[in-house]
């Protein structure tokens, strides 16, 4: 069903392709292209050599065939401070985590702004991508007002062109392998080590009293239903998922109208194997269709009608209405636990001596203890999650020479509209659990499949944006000046419209190209404060010198063509950490009664939840930028360097001062945090011809650090219990300084040195961890925390690329990296320790403490008792694993067909076919998974593609 549906997009393609191309001659004045290499601001376009604020600009063909399905994955190792994690490898959740210039604050997020509009832009298809901008300093997004704090993210996306319709056809199939699945152990290691684990726990059991009398049954195979030895990952996890992307796209124009057209279709077939017998789907699939349709007309000489309508429509299939538990329970079920059906031969009976019988000869397995895999990904029944979006975007310039040459006015109005919503088809199942060779034990009882409409949600957003600017030389004198007024809405079924509302002012001059200065400033107002207290002032001032043109720079032109030194300085606001209506105050019912009257009837009671603060404003940001860039050896070296400096005041958090002599319950947050970052951003980029070879090799590096200088803490009774002084994002944990030795223990179980401190997570013995004791008061307890490891941020992010082309063949790599960055294996548990929550065990796991294995063991004693507090699964640097990388991020090669075969009269213009790759290869120290993995999601995927593209 699947092939049949994405043949009949790719035909339809083809066919509208076809139709498109059959239209009447363009005059050669027609095809003239007018564009200029501009960087597009949204409000303004400048040119970059005299731009004053600190961006980077990458162009869409950069990334448009790589096999991704979320865009902000392909800025990754691209823009220097740039930086993203990718912490799962389901195309459902693929968005990563990113920053600009690191983690600045408590609170984070970009904005990202399409088309000038602010929107989410995950869903994107790269094919219709133009340009992506990444700001950084204050003059780039003083604007922006108390919205852009952490930096900016514009996309902005292809337009169309003077001249015949030009069509591209893509299609691309994609093969994902998961990378680095934790490897459970086999049904005879695993109770074998269980049986191991449980005599620490319990010396005096006799091996009659073991959980697993005899582990070799579950070796020889000769009663595989009573005995099993279940591979769940290698059965029913599809190491080799399919992903389909197609794209069709068309663009042209005449003198007064030009278009830009867009179709994509995405489709992933799942990550399950799942039982091909139901006439429904159960595995996790996801197909997306998106459209975009850019129109400009101008509609005088001196006006031009800009018209945007984008959509897109997503469906998302999950087993059992969950994508990731089935997952979750092959990871975590043991082999030995149940197979994953029962083979119905007829001579099943219950233990009430009822005969079991099924529809399908397959009897559901399972326990009270463990979830069976394969039931969630085949008879538990699924659900849909739909999610349809739309936008409209308008836009009116209109150029003022009439009444002063320069002067231009625009207003741009945009709606969003995105609707979701859940079909649940679930059903409930009895299963059965293995008595012996004849008998099962029958838990719940089969159900209908359910037919319900879940949760959904809608959400709509107005924007609008009026501007008027004025640019004119005169003589060497360049002079700008704008002023704008923008007004941004978004409200759901419930919620109260979040609202924001600003102006803004730009004035710029510039000398003979030399000498250039900026003064931007915004008043700009958010909902979240209190009336009067709404509105903020946010001033910047940037300047630079291009030392290239200066007459003293003549004799080294040839050398140096261009030379810039540019700086920055100014304030802005982030509000993005602050819950709306912080100035009033809440109640809250609460559990319990009063009892009071005759009858002692009990009335409910409120507590106060949240404690008004009228002073709550936004977050202050005062941001330093100094930079230099160039040119050199014929522009075919280019470089650039930046300093900046973050200093951050007026942090919105729980103000721990305030004690609860306060006389309340609720915690109370207020404007008293401050900190700082700061670091640098560097690129490099060589680009040359030799003979018909063409080629370029470049890197980029980035540092970013920052320091806690008052998080609103408490006083406490030992500086290492602090915040402050640290870096924002560090964990907290006790420090280890090995393993209890069999000598540190009497012959009942009690410390024989007095000075070993007491450990108050539970009874130690030989082979658990052993802490160290901090403030010296002979227990280890919460006063022995201090910070752990390097940060779950990395301090330094670097990339190397490399590219060449020769008749037609080509290739690019990327490599990325990060490094001052640590891993806690601990979190989640099951990384950590063997048996965690009753769970798996696994063969990276095997080296653990044995009296034998004292002086070599990685890992602590086994025990069965390993559930979350006990004294091994304390956070502590015994867990902290270095996390640092460097990985082949993406791959490609392509081969262009010679010109010569699309000579004047041939109906296509070129063809391109390639292999793309994506997260390729990776060298770490971790090992134990991918370093950027988050062991609650789905693993991180190795992408390797092939496609083609057709231009007609």
């Amino acid at each position: 069903m699947r092939k049949r549906r994405f043949t009949r997009i790719f035909m339809s393609a083809w066919l509208l392709g076809g139709c498109l191309f059959i239209q009447p001659p363009v005059s050669a004045q027609q095809m003239e292209n007018h564009s200029e290499d501009l960087l597009d601001l949204n409000f303004k376009k400048v040119d970059p050599d005299t731009y004053n604020g600190s961006s980077y600009t990458i162009d869409g063909e950069m990334f448009r065939n790589l096999p991704i399905t979320h865009l902000a994955n392909a800025l990754t190792g691209i823009v220097p401070g740039f930086f993203t994690r990718q912490t799962s490898g389901s195309v459902i959740n693929e968005g990563p985590d990113y920053w600009i210039r690191g983690r600045r604050t408590s609170s984070e997020g970009v904005l990202v702004l399409v088309d000038g509009q602010e929107r989410s832009f995950g869903s994107l298809s790269t094919y219709e991508i133009d340009k992506i901008t990444i700001l950084k300093d204050a003059a780039a997004v003083a604007l922006y007002g108390m919205r852009a704090a952490n930096g900016a993210i514009l996309v902005t996306t292809r337009r169309g062109n003077i001249g015949k319709p030009r069509i591209e056809l893509t299609a691309q199939l994609a093969s994902q392998q998961p990378l680095r699945v934790p490897k459970p152990l086999n049904a005879y290691d695993y109770t074998r080590l269980y049986n191991e684990a449980y005599l620490n726990d319990n010396p005096s059991t006799t091996p009659d009293n073991l959980p697993f009398t005899d582990p070799l049954l579950y070796k020889n195979g000769t009663n595989p239903e009573l005995y099993p030895n279940m591979d769940w990952l290698g059965q029913y996890y599809d190491t080799q998922q399919l992903l389909q992307r197609y794209n069709l796209n068309v663009s042209g124009g005449t003198a007064r109208t030009r278009y830009f057209v867009n179709f994509g279709a995405m489709a992933h077939e799942g990550m399950y194997n799942t039982d091909k017998a139901n006439t429904y789907s159960t595995n996790n699939e996801i197909s997306r269709y998106n459209i975009r349709s850019n129109f400009e007309v101008d509609v005088t000489p001196t006006t031009l009608l800009t018209a945007d309508v984008y959509g897109w429509v997503e469906k998302q299939n999950r087993p059992n209405n969950s994508s990731i538990d089935a997952f979750t329970s092959m990871v975590q079920t043991p082999a030995s636990a149940f197979p994953a059906f029962y083979v119905d031969h007829g001579n099943y009976k219950t233990t009430t001596n009822e005969k079991v019988t099924s529809t399908d000869g397959k009897i559901i397995a399972g326990s009270s203890k463990y979830m069976n895999p394969w039931t969630q990904i085949n008879k538990a029944g699924y659900g849909n999650y739909n999610e349809i979006y739309g936008s409209f975007r308008v836009k009116l310039e209109q150029d003022l020479k009439f009444i002063l040459p320069g002067l231009k006015a625009s207003g741009d109005i945009s709606m969003d509209s995105q609707m979701s919503w859940v079909i649940n088809r679930t059903k409930a199942f009895a299963y059965y659990e293995m008595r012996n060779d004849s008998t099962l034990v029958k838990t719940g009882t089969d159900g209908t499949m359910s037919n319900g409409v879940g949760s959904r949600s809608s959400n709509r957003r107005l924007t609008i944006d009026i501007n008027l600017s004025y640019q004119q030389q005169f003589d060497k004198h360049n002079i700008y000046a704008m002023a704008g007024y923008n007004q941004y809405e978004s409200a759901d079924e419930v919620s109260i419209p979040a609202r924001m509302q600003g102006v803004g002012g730009w004035l710029g001059y510039n000398y003979d190209k030399r000498y250039g200065i900026d003064l931007m400033a915004s008043y700009y107002g958010s909902h979240k404060f209190a009336k009067g207290k709404r509105f903020g002032f946010f001033p910047s001032v940037a300047a630079s010198w291009t030392l290239s043109n200066e007459e003293f720079f003549e004799n080294l032109k040839d050398m140096f063509p261009f030379l810039r030194l540019r700086a920055s300085i100014g304030q802005v606001g982030d509000h993005r950490g602050i819950a709306a209506h912080q100035y009033l105050s809440a109640l809250e019912q609460v559990g319990g009664v009063y009892n009071f009257g005759n009858n002692m009837g009990g009335v409910g009671g409120y507590i106060q939840s949240q404690i008004a603060n009228e002073n709550v404003t936004w977050e202050k940001v005062l941001i330093y930028n100094i930079g230099v860039e160039g040119r050199i050896l014929n522009d075919r070296l280019s470089f650039m360097a930046e300093y900046f400096r973050d200093q951050r005041s007026d942090i919105y958090l729980v103000n721990e001062r305030i004690g609860g002599l306060y006389g309340v319950s609720a915690t109370v947050r207020q404007n008293v945090g401050s900190m700082y970052s700061q670091g640098i951003d560097a690129s490099l980029q060589w680009s040359d011809k030799i003979g018909q070879v063409t080629y370029n090799i470049g890197g980029n590096y980035s540092l970013s650090r920052n320091m806690v200088q008052d998080f609103g803490e408490a006083d406490k009774e030992h500086p290492w219990l602090y915040q402050k002084g640290y870096p924002l994002g560090l964990q907290n944990g006790l420090t280890v300084v090995g393993f209890f030795k069999e000598e540190d223990f009497d012959i009942n179980g009690n410390f024989a040195d007095p000075t070993i401190p007491t450990h108050t997570f539970g009874k130690v013995q030989p082979g658990d961890l052993r802490y160290k004791d901090l403030n010296n008061d002979g227990v280890i307890d919460a006063l022995d925390i201090q910070p752990i490891g390097a940060g779950n941020t990395p301090n330094h992010i670097f990339a190397l690329n490399l590219g060449a082309e020769y008749k037609g063949f080509g290739f690019t790599v990327l490599f990325q990296g990060a490094a001052e960055i640590s891993r806690n294996i601990s979190s989640g548990g099951y990384l950590a320790l063997p048996f965690y929550a009753e769970g798996n065990m696994f063969e990276h796991q095997l080296n653990y403490w044995t009296p034998e294995t004292a002086a070599t063991a990685e890992y602590p004693r086994l025990s069965v008792n390993n559930a979350a507090g006990v004294n091994n699964i304390r956070n502590s640097d015994f867990w902290i694993r270095d996390a640092d990388y460097i990985r082949l991020k993406t791959a490609q090669i392509y081969y262009n067909l010679p010109d010569r075969w699309f000579r004047s009269g041939s109906v296509l213009r070129g063809v391109q076919v390639y292999f793309s790759g994506y997260n390729l290869m990776t060298w770490d120290k971790l090992k134990i998974v991918d370093p950027e993995w988050d062991p609650a999601t789905f693993p991180i995927n190795r992408n390797v593609s092939i496609g083609c593209t057709i231009k007609i």
